[in-house]
């Protein structure tokens, strides 16, 4: 139980919680951010937590219990809310289902 209660205590995963944290923090205030500084932020944060992520220690489940979810349907959608109206017209996702058309 030693090994299994240290592993939250690894530097990867208090630097992946760390910026996770800030990473949520940063769409909370989202609302009140301009495009550019929006889109310049996340192309930073996202790979930096996309790093992080990868970088963390093999882990195993205890228990049969999922993991419990934080987010409810209402506060994902006023977030969703908030972020198309800083991306507005910009807000375009390309989605292909014909293989000779992805690029």
């Amino acid at each position: 139980m030693k090994k299994e209660s240290q592993v939250i205590f690894d530097r990867n995963v208090v630097e992946f919680v760390t910026v996770a944290a800030e990473f949520c923090k940063f769409l909370e205030q989202a609302e009140t951010m301009k495009r550019d500084i929006f889109v310049d932020t996340s192309l930073k944060i996202l790979p930096l937590l996309y790093l992080k992520a990868a970088m963390l220690p093999e882990t195993e489940i205890i228990g049969d219990d999922a993991p419990e979810s934080y987010v409810t349907e209402e506060t994902y959608e006023v977030l969703r809310i908030n972020l198309a109206g800083i991306l507005a017209e910009k807000d375009d996702y390309l989605d292909v289902f014909i293989q000779d058309m992805v690029y």
